[in-house]
C-alpha cells in the first residue's frame, strides 16, 4: 500500500513535479519542502507557478531549507514516507564550486537524516533517496579477450585526444557494456563523489538504526519542464538552445560519448514503484539503477533534435572535453525489472519529440 503522507524534499523539482503530476492522488497527504532559489528556479515566480500547477490538489509547500530540516517535527512525525530529491546536480560546475556542492549534497543531507532519527520511529517511516550514476565514474569497457578493463581519463589522456577506449593489453576496440548496481564506486567529479557520499552516511545514520533505505541511482533524465534557463541541466537543453538559434552544435571527445537517456515521466513511475514497495529485504539499503538500459552517441541525439526542429545549425565533431565527465554510461536494469516489474514505456525517439515540442515554447534567457 501507497504509504498515506509523503515528504519531499527537493519537491518542486523536475523530477519531483513528474512525480507528484502522475501520483499526488495515491496520497492522503504530500508535503513538498523546497527553497524555491538556486539554479532549479530561476525564475521570480517559481512559487507562484508551483502553487497554480498543483492548486486544488493535496498538496501542502513549506518555503524550507534542508539545512533546516529539523525545524520541520510537526511534519516529520506524522510522515510514512521521506523522499530526498534535493541536490546540487552541476558536474563541472562542482569542480569549480566544490564547496557549494557538498553543502547542498552532503551537509544539508546529514540535516535531513538528524532530523528523520529525532522525529520518525524506524518502523513508521520509509526514505527513498535520488543518487546518481555519476557514482560509479567510468562505464563498464569491456575487452573481447580480457573481459572488464579501466580506462585512461586522466587530464593527460583527453589532451592528447586518446578518446577511443582500447584495451591496455591488447589494444583491441572496447564495448560499452551496462553498470550493474554491485559495480564499485568510483566518481570522476566532486557530484559524484558527494552523491557517492550522501549513500554512505545515510547507510550510516538510517540503515545501521533500522530505517528502511531505499536508493535509486538515475542516469540522464530529460524531458518537458526540465528548466531552460538553468545551466546545469545537462546536454539535452544545451544542444536544443544551439540548435533553436540556428548556431553550431558541438559534440565533445571526437563523439564518443555516449549517455544512457530516461524519459521523466519513467523516472517519476520507476521512484513510485520504488517507494511503494513494501518492506525490504537484507540489512542493507535497497539501491536500484534508474535509466532505460540503452547507451546511445551523443552524436545520434545531436542529429535527432536537429531534425525535430529543422534546425540549420551543424554538427560539430571537436576533440574538446571536460575533466570530470566520463566517456560512456549504461545502467543495467535487470534488478529494477526482476524486483519491481520496471522498463520504460518511453522510447528515446518519442521522448526526445515530446521534449522538443515543449522546449521550442519556452523562453530563453542568455
Amino acid at each position: 500500500m501507497a504509504a498515506p503522507t509523503v515528504v519531499i524534499f527537493g519537491g518542486a523539482g523536475f523530477i519531483a513535479r513528474a512525480f507528484l503530476r502522475q501520483f499526488a492522488q495515491r496520497f492522503a497527504r504530500i508535503v513538498v519542502v523546497d527553497r524555491f532559489s538556486g539554479p532549479s528556479h530561476p525564475r521570480p515566480d517559481s512559487y507562484e507557478r508551483f502553487q497554480a500547477e498543483f492548486a486544488g490538489t493535496q498538496v501542502q509547500t513549506v518555503i524550507a531549507d534542508a539545512a533546516n530540516a529539523d525545524a520541520l517535527g510537526s511534519i516529520l512525525r506524522e510522515a510514512h514516507a521521506v523522499l530526498l530529491l534535493n541536490a546540487d546536480t552541476g558536474t563541472a560546475q562542482s569542480g569549480l564550486m566544490p564547496q557549494t556542492c557538498v553543502q547542498e549534497n552532503v551537509t544539508a543531507l546529514v540535516c535531513i537524516a538528524q532530523a528523520i532519527r529525532r522525529h520518525c520511529t524506524p518502523e513508521q517511516v520509509r526514505v527513498v533517496f535520488t543518487s546518481s550514476r555519476a557514482v560509479y565514474g567510468e562505464g563498464r569497457w569491456l575487452c573481447s579477450e580480457h573481459g572488464m578493463v579501466s580506462i585512461d581519463r586522466s587530464s593527460t589522456a583527453l589532451a592528447q585526444g586518446r578518446f577511443l577506449p582500447q584495451c591496455p593489453a591488447c589494444q583491441r576496440a572496447l564495448t560499452l557494456g551496462a553498470t550493474p548496481e554491485s559495480a564499485a564506486r568510483a566518481p570522476l567529479s566532486v557530484y559524484g563523489a558527494t552523491k557517492s557520499a550522501g549513500e554512505d552516511l545515510l547507510r550510516t545514520l538510517l540503515t545501521q538504526n533500522g530505517y528502511d533505505l531505499r536508493i535509486v541511482r538515475y542516469q540522464n533524465v530529460y524531458g518537458p519542464g526540465q528548466e531552460p534557463n538553468n545551466p546545469y541541466t545537462g546536454v539535452l537543453n544545451w544542444f536544443s538552445r544551439a540548435l533553436l538559434r540556428e548556431q553550431d552544435v558541438q559534440i565533445y571527445e571526437g563523439g564518443h560519448i555516449r549517455r544512457d537517456f530516461i524519459y521523466v515521466d519513467d523516472a517519476a513511475r520507476l521512484l513510485w514503484r520504488l517507494t511503494e514497495l513494501a518492506g525490504q529485504s537484507g540489512a542493507g539499503p535497497l539501491v536500484l539503477n534508474g535509466g532505460a538500459g540503452v547507451a546511445v552517441s551523443l552524436t545520434e541525439v545531436a542529429s535527432t533534435l536537429k531534425d525535430l526542429f529543422a534546425a540549420r545549425g551543424q554538427i560539430s565533431i571537436t576533440d574538446k572535453f571536460r575533466v570530470g565527465d566520463v566517456l560512456g554510461a549504461c545502467a543495467d536494469m535487470s534488478r529494477a525489472e526482476a524486483l519491481l516489474g520496471f522498463s520504460c514505456e518511453t522510447s528515446l525517439v518519442q521522448g526526445l519529440r515530446r521534449y522538443s515540442d515543449w522546449f521550442r515554447h519556452q523562453t530563453l534567457t542568455d
